[in-house]
């Protein structure tokens, strides 16, 4: 997959990316996929993004895997986990993996923070800065924010 589709956003639902450290069944002592994608990204500078089982891996046109392990979101609420996933995704596709998943949660909290406080347009009621928000979050979002 990753050498036929390099670079593109590819969904596949329940896996595991194989690795040196967490091997594929009979493929123990030798690479994996990750170490195939982090020499792609090496070779042709670019970022890129894999979301498995355990991890929201970033690795960077420098090859370093920077992973997020995703049962640190779990402390969040179920509110702000609606919020943020859907976004989580779009802002990873948006910015072509530019951004870290850290740097994409950073940011969504940022625009979050700022619909919460009116900050956008200070004297302006919430449901405008609701309104300005709704064009930078997915519109599911929306419906999530004023429960935020």
């Amino acid at each position: 997959m990753f050498y036929t589709r390099p670079f593109f956003p590819q969904e596949v639902l329940n896996t595991h990316i194989c690795s040196r450290l967490s091997p594929a069944p009979g493929n123990e002592g030798h690479d994996g996929c990750l170490e195939f994608v982090k020499s792609q990204c090496l070779f042709f500078q670019r970022p890129y993004a894999v979301w498995d089982d355990k991890y929201f891996h970033h690795i960077g046109i420098d090859g370093i895997d920077r992973p997020l392990e995703k049962k640190t979101l779990l402390k969040l609420s179920e509110q702000r986990l609606k919020v943020l996933m859907p976004n989580l995704r779009e802002f990873t596709i948006f910015s072509q993996c530019h951004l870290s998943p850290i740097d994409c949660i950073r940011s969504i909290d940022l625009i979050l923070n700022m619909t919460a406080h009116n900050k956008f347009l200070p004297r302006a009621s919430s449901k405008v800065n609701r309104l300005i928000a709704s064009f930078i979050l997915t519109k599911n979002s929306i419906k999530h924010l004023s429960k935020f």
